[in-house]
């Protein structure tokens, strides 16, 4: 498969500028240039001589043809009806016309600073999907396929209108470089753009990581997807379909291989995905790692939970997994599930990647407020119950043009609409982290109710990874600063788990959960250190009350900064720190219990750091001999 892409260089003015030589480009913009000349070489050569790929012949009768009408340009699409039937005044685009000659300026208003204007329309019609496909111009002047296939029984209607209204008014939504919940971030040291990253992303804003990867020449292929990425053929896969969605909102999917779902691209018969393939590489960007405080807390156990602890294999197929979706795929308005934060990379193709929000939405004051303007993200039983009530009420949407060299990463409980406009391969995951857990236990606590209504797949592993960072606090409290805020969220859905469980899952799946919390050492290693927190800071864990924690400031921020020292310090000389004087058996059997104590001791000098240490030690002295006596 190959892909032809136009750019257009626009100055300040508005107006097009000639190409800088490629001898005072910068080595990444050079490269970039040379793959895109490529690709026009590539696209010239392989349709040398070809002209429009024909369509099949509609049936017989006065209603299944097309009406005759002289070629013209492509228009954008107004707010269609509610029918099925394609517009008037939707024109499909001839191949041979092309909508933005090479170095014209497009006719649309540049909204915000994007560097340039990208055609992914053009080389798509005909190939990946129909030639009869409208287009639409998105902020900044790139041009997109809207979604579009042929009803075989009348041929004059597009099977997919409700999916074509919904792309053409996001497209008309401004772009992500004028919103104040978007961070556009430039590479720098992993470390320093790590901790700038957390610093947005704690305070729920989506972070974009420009040029933070080196971008390849990739073809969209089931080749690339076999050899390159490692991805298993011969087997079954869950494919969602778009036209299946039209009638089927809960079940899209059906079972398939790999090699008929890109079989199916030059037949434009069908548009689809697969989704969270598990992925055998882990090559995700080097400041995830960084981010990331859930899966490495796994690691750092392995020495006290040698016999029983294991990475959950959902475990590792929630921290990376791949997305392979076709052109023209639209994704509606969801949040992913367990409250986890949320990376993605385009290897190659291009996704719209648009973040939502209702009026006000920053403003709430209690959960009955925002659980009220999170719940007009709900949708009916069918994909017609369009437009939501939240962009009823003026709520905005402001759109990452996601495409290979940049990662996207998004705070837990972020409302987003994704649409891919050419065949994409991206590769991603789901991470926790310790600054953002305010923002997990709320988006956890609203899917209790909704969750089957607007996220996608629970995970049976987010507990048990949650527990182990509840454990992890205490390896790592004086290496880090942590929230207040953070600290409360994460004790609240460690010993009230049962209050985060989606009501729909099945009743299997809330087994698992609760012999997790009853038989693993882990679980109740973390409850106990839980239990420890909130004892020794007076935590209120109440919720929808005037002393929820979660509303004392702005419900977005993590507050102020806690100091874990003298809390931790009750557990010195146990094997959670690594000595052996009190074993991990006598902490799990009660046998051993952490000091509680209603307020932290203050260690103002030395000398009284000295007698508090001295103190310490005497006490675990006593602590052993009782133990030896009663043995």
């Amino acid at each position: 498969m190959f892909r032809a892409i136009v750019v257009v260089e626009m100055g300040p003015d508005g107006k097009p500028i000639k190409p800088t030589p490629k001898a005072d480009l910068d080595p990444k913009r050079r490269l970039r240039q040379d793959q895109i000349n490529r690709s026009h070489q590539k696209c010239r050569r392989k349709n040398k001589g070809r002209g429009r790929s024909p369509t099949p012949p509609p049936k017989a009768g006065p209603s299944s043809t097309l009406p005759e009408k002289p070629r013209k340009r492509q228009r954008p699409c107004p707010k269609s009806d509610s029918s099925r039937a394609l517009p008037d005044d939707l024109i499909p685009l001839d191949p041979d016309d092309d909508p933005i000659p090479s170095g014209q300026l497009a006719n649309d208003t540049l909204v915000d600073a994007q560097p340039r204007a990208i055609d992914y329309a053009r080389s798509v019609h005909g190939n990946e999907v129909s030639p009869d496909a409208p287009v639409t111009t998105w902020p900044g002047g790139t041009k997109t396929i809207l979604p579009f296939i042929r009803d075989p029984e009348i041929p004059e209607v597009n099977m997919l209108a409700a999916d074509q209204d919904a792309v053409y008014r996001f497209s008309q939504f401004p772009g992500s470089r004028s919103s104040s919940f978007i961070v556009h971030l430039p590479f720098k040291p992993t470390d320093e753009l790590a901790a700038t990253a957390l610093e947005h992303l704690s305070r729920g804003q989506t972070v974009v990581i420009d040029n933070a990867v080196e971008v390849e020449e990739i073809d969209f292929s089931l080749k690339y997807a076999i050899l390159n990425r490692k991805i298993a053929t011969g087997k079954t896969y869950s494919i969602h379909y778009a036209s299946h969605r039209t009638t089927d909102v809960e079940h899209p999917q059906r079972p398939g291989y790999l090699e008929t779902f890109f079989g199916m691209l030059p037949q434009h018969s069908e548009i689809g995905c697969i989704l969270d393939v598990p992925s055998s590489l882990n090559d995700s960007p080097e400041v995830i790692g960084v981010l990331d405080d859930g899966y490495p807390a796994y690691q750092s156990f392995e020495d006290l939970f040698s016999k029983d602890l294991y990475r959950l294999k959902d475990a590792q197929n929630t921290r990376n997994w791949e997305l392979i979706h076709t052109g023209g795929f639209h994704t509606f308005e969801h949040h992913d599930a367990e409250g986890f934060a949320t990376f993605l990379r385009i290897r190659t193709g291009c996704k719209m990647w648009g973040i939502a929000r209702p009026v006000n939405y920053d403003l709430a004051k209690t959960r009955v407020e925002l659980d009220s303007l999170n719940e007009l993200f709900i949708r009916g039983a069918s994909v017609k119950s369009w437009m939501l009530k939240w962009e009823e009420q003026g709520g905005t949407v402001h759109t990452i043009v996601a495409e290979p060299g940049s990662v996207v990463i998004m705070p837990p409980g972020t409302w987003h609409l994704v649409y891919t406009p050419v065949g994409t391969h991206a590769t991603g995951g789901h991470i926790y982290m310790y600054d953002t857990l305010h923002l997990t236990e709320i988006s956890r606590w609203f899917d209790r109710e909704h969750g089957f209504e607007v996220t996608n797949t629970s995970h049976i592993s987010a507990y048990m990874t949650l527990c182990m960072m509840m454990c992890n606090v205490v390896r790592t409290h004086s290496h880090r600063k942590f929230y207040r805020k953070c600290i409360q969220a994460l004790c609240r859905m460690v010993l009230y788990h049962e209050e985060y469980i989606v009501q729909a899952e099945p009743k299997s799946f809330k087994k698992v959960i609760e012999q997790n919390v009853k038989t693993k050492n882990q679980s109740k290693l973390a409850r106990i250190v839980a239990r420890h927190l909130v004892d020794f800071f007076g935590f209120d864990l109440s919720v929808n009350t005037n002393e929820d924690y979660l509303f004392k400031v702005n419900w977005l921020e993590p507050g102020p900064t806690i100091d874990l020292e003298d809390a931790c310090s009750a557990f010195y000389g146990t094997a959670i720190l690594g000595d052996s004087t009190v074993p991990l058996k006598d902490i799990i059997t009660g046998a051993w219990t952490p000091k509680r104590r209603a307020e932290p001791v203050s260690i103002s000098t030395e000398n009284e750091a000295q007698s508090h240490s001295i103190e310490m030690g005497n006490d675990r002295r006593r602590s052993k001999r009782k133990r030896k006596e009663k043995s």
